[in-house]
C-alpha cells in the first residue's frame, strides 16, 4: 500500500550554465565547485558548467542538506536567467520553478527552532509536510479539485474517506498514500522531506473516526445543516465560540450522513 510513496525517494537534478559576463560569474563558480558532483566541459568552444545532486534513501543528509542549499540559492539567485541555463529532473528537462519553491520553503523552515514544526505547521498537519494541503482543522471538506478557488489549497482529512450510516468516518489509507506521492513529488527534493515518516504518519493516523466517541474531532457542518466532512477539534476553541457550533439530535445526523452519504 505504502511502496508507492518510494519515488518520493529517488531525485536528482543536474544543472548546465554557461559562462556568463555577469558580475557573480566568479563567485557562482566557485560555489558550485562546493558541489561534490561538478564538472565542467567545452563543446563546441563553449564552457559549459555540469552540477548535479541527488537524494536517495542512502544519501549522507548532511552532506545533502548543504548541497542543495548551494544550488538552490544559485538557481534562485543568478544562473537561471543566463545563456544556456538548463535543468533536468531524474533526466526529463524542466523549469526552475520546482527547485525554487522547494529550496525558498526549505530555508523559511530553518528559521523555527524545530524544522518539523514548520513543516506540520505546527501540528495541524500530520503528514509531515503542509504542501500536500492536508490540515486535520480545516473546516473545509471538499476535495482540492473541486472549484473553490479560494480554498484550492486547504482542505481537510474528508476527501480521503468515507462515512458509514451510523457516522463513523473510515480512511482510505491506499488513496490517502497515493494522493500524497502525487501532490508532494514536486517536493521531493526538499532535505525535510522523509518517505519513512510519512508512512509511518499514514500507518499511524486512524483507519476510523467516530466523534461520538473521540471528542478530539467533530462534524463538519455546512450552513444547511448537512454533514459535509470531518475534522479535528481545534485546540483553541473556547466557550465563546460555542454559540457558533450546530447542535443537532443522533437521529437527526444520522439521517442527514444516510442522504448525503448512503448512495456514495
Amino acid at each position: 500500500m505504502y511502496e508507492v510513496l518510494d519515488k518520493l525517494s529517488d531525485c536528482e537534478v543536474k544543472i548546465i550554465f554557461f559562462s556568463s559576463s555577469s558580475r557573480f560569474y566568479e563567485e557562482v563558480v566557485n560555489n558550485a565547485k562546493q558541489i561534490s558532483e561538478y564538472s565542467e566541459i567545452i563543446e563546441n568552444g563553449i564552457l559549459k558548467h555540469l552540477i548535479t545532486i541527488k537524494k536517495t534513501p542512502t544519501v549522507d543528509i548532511e552532506k545533502y542538506k548543504k548541497e542543495f542549499l548551494i544550488v538552490g540559492k544559485l538557481v534562485d539567485s543568478h544562473i537561471s536567467d543566463w545563456k544556456g541555463f538548463q535543468i533536468f529532473y531524474n533526466g526529463k528537462e524542466g523549469t526552475k520553478k520546482r527547485i525554487v519553491d522547494t529550496y525558498r520553503c526549505y530555508k523559511d523552515s530553518l528559521d523555527e527552532e524545530t524544522p518539523e514544526r514548520f513543516c506540520s505547521r505546527r501540528d495541524t498537519c500530520p503528514f509531515g509536510c503542509f504542501q500536500c494541503c492536508i490540515y486535520t482543522t480545516s473546516d473545509i471538506s471538499s476535495n482540492r479539485n473541486d472549484h473553490f478557488d479560494m480554498y484550492e489549497s486547504e482542505h481537510n482529512i474528508t476527501p480521503y474517506g468515507r462515512f458509514n450510516k451510523t457516522g463513523a468516518f473510515y480512511v482510505d489509507k491506499e488513496y490517502l498514500s497515493k494522493e500524497l506521492s502525487q501532490v508532494l513529488f514536486k517536493f521531493a527534493l526538499c532535505p525535510n522531506l522523509n518517505v519513512n515518516n510519512i508512512k509511518e504518519s499514514i500507518k499511524n493516523f486512524p483507519d476510523c473516526i467516530d466523534p461520538k466517541l473521540n471528542s478530539e474531532w467533530k462534524y463538519d457542518i455546512d450552513y444547511d445543516d448537512k454533514v459535509i466532512g470531518i475534522r479535528k477539534e481545534k485546540s483553541y476553541l473556547t466557550n465563546d465560540d460555542s454559540d457558533n457550533e450546530i447542535s443537532m439530535s443522533f437521529d437527526e445526523l444520522f439521517s442527514i450522513l444516510e442522504q448525503d452519504y448512503g448512495k456514495r
